[in-house]
């Protein structure tokens, strides 16, 4: 007890030394991930629609790459693409909602698209039939990819 007592400064100067370097590196964490470059990518299957009133008529189906910034950095999105294996299929420039290159500002989002049909003949083409994992990458500015997760698709039924 003797020794608590002597040493109660040093002890409480060390908790308050250790406390300042992890909220330090905290800090530093969340200011270089604020200044990061982040695209969100996202692959689903779907219809456009068209005609007046919106749903008048309906594409045939599609697959949908949603591109969405959720820093706080804008980011200039340079290609989008979908990846099977070894194989991909790119997306031409002005295959969405905007023409690539664009840029994306924080917190905004935008949609791509490609036919369903003209991926699985695409692929067929280069030898790939049955299910296949799908994923769908974009490419910022610098080079950096970002990739979606995997979707199952089936070659076979959309040919």
């Amino acid at each position: 007890m003797d020794w608590l007592k002597a040493n109660v400064f040093t002890l409480v100067t060390a908790v308050i030394a250790v406390y300042g370097a992890v909220l330090a590196t905290l800090n530093y964490r969340h200011a270089r991930l604020e200044k990061k470059r982040r695209l969100k990518v996202e692959l689903s299957g779907g219809f456009l629609t068209y005609g007046p009133g919106m749903g008048t008529s309906l594409s045939e189906y599609q697959c949908l790459v949603t591109v969405s910034n959720p820093g706080h950095t804008s980011v200039t999105l340079r290609s989008v693409h979908l990846s099977a294996g070894k194989l991909s299929v790119h997306f031409p420039p002005d295959a969405g909602e905007a023409r690539l290159p664009v840029e994306i500002q924080p917190g905004r989002g935008l949609k791509f698209w490609v036919a369903a049909k003209d991926v699985a003949s695409g692929l067929a083409e280069e030898g790939m039939s049955g299910k296949v994992k799908l994923r769908a990458v974009a490419s910022d500015g610098t080079g950096e990819s970002f990739m979606s997760d995997g979707v199952e698709f089936d070659i076979n039924d959309l040919k």
